[in-house]
């Protein structure tokens, strides 16, 4: 498949928030590739997941933040694990592209041009890639800081205030010390399972 897409002799993306459960699989196989990493405030990250996840008659009555931080927590490190030795990427804070499209795809462009470009973005390539930051696919967006959520842990409020600190600087050293809280995962399998189940 890589073979494939290399043989086109042109860039190609994958994107899939699934993907980073097989960084380790995969990274061995398309050798020096250019990471472009999200950053987006988990609590939206969190609400986005219980209206796709969660059935539009248990929407009203059922909460799944506490589940869907962890969710994002877990993958988030595995993200983090994954590339801490990888020279090329670049953290994108997901609410800075929505509120100034241009600038970060300015700063996209110059990223991915100093990874592999024969040649600088030409203006209008930028601006085509600005254009498509859609406004209205911000469906949403918390003004509150993650320190005044409840759901979240101490712990993920530390890795938000990390990944901001990677936008700026993204080869800032990744201690991981973010540890998930004994039973996560029987936990959020539980309560997936729960809300999956045919009604009686």
């Amino acid at each position: 498949m890589i073979a494939a897409m290399e043989g086109e002799r042109r860039p190609w993306v994958w994107k899939d928030p699934a993907l980073c459960h097989f960084l380790p699989f995969w990274k061995p196989l398309w050798g020096d590739v250019a990471y472009v990493i999200t950053v987006r405030h988990p609590y939206d990250v969190a609400r986005s997941w219980q209206r796709y996840a969660v059935p539009a008659h248990l929407q009203a009555s059922v909460n799944l933040v506490a589940c869907n931080l962890l969710r994002w927590q877990h993958m988030i490190l595995m993200v983090l694990r994954a590339t801490e030795d990888v020279a090329s990427k670049i953290f994108v804070e997901y609410e800075a592209l929505v509120r100034e499209p241009v600038a970060q795809a300015l700063r996209l462009a110059a990223f991915l041009d100093a990874h592999g470009g024969s040649v600088p973005s030409a203006a209008q390539s930028i601006q085509a890639m600005a254009e498509r930051v859609n406004p209205a696919w911000w469906r949403h967006h918390s003004d509150r800081a993650l320190s005044e959520i409840a759901e979240a842990t101490p712990a993920q409020r530390r890795l938000y205030e990390f990944l901001r600190s990677k936008v700026r600087q993204p080869r800032k050293a990744f201690v991981d010390e973010y540890t998930m809280p004994p039973g996560w995962c029987e936990f959020v399998h539980n309560t997936e399972a729960v809300i999956r189940a045919p009604s009686p």
